[in-house]
């Protein structure tokens, strides 16, 4: 990743940084249907088998993406 793509992840992240809760319902119910969605022991809270993000996490910041391009592409 380059400095500059960097620069621009923060910059988009301060102006709006969250996902609405459509959109994270939409991107959670993609990774349930995914092989590489796992639970983490002992919590409430789920990964990801291919990058280890946390789902719940992850899911609720617009500029994060799937490593496997699941998830639709935000505005």
């Amino acid at each position: 990743m380059k400095i500059s793509d960097i620069a621009n992840l923060l910059v988009n992240h301060i102006k709006d940084p969250l996902t609405s809760t459509k959109e994270y319902k939409e991107r959670h119910d993609i990774c349930k249907a995914c092989p590489e969605y796992r639970k983490f022991k002992n919590f409430d809270t789920h990964y990801c088998n291919d990058c280890n993000c946390v789902i719940e996490l992850k899911g609720r910041v617009r500029y994060f993406k799937c490593p496997q391009n699941k998830w639709p592409k935000l505005d």
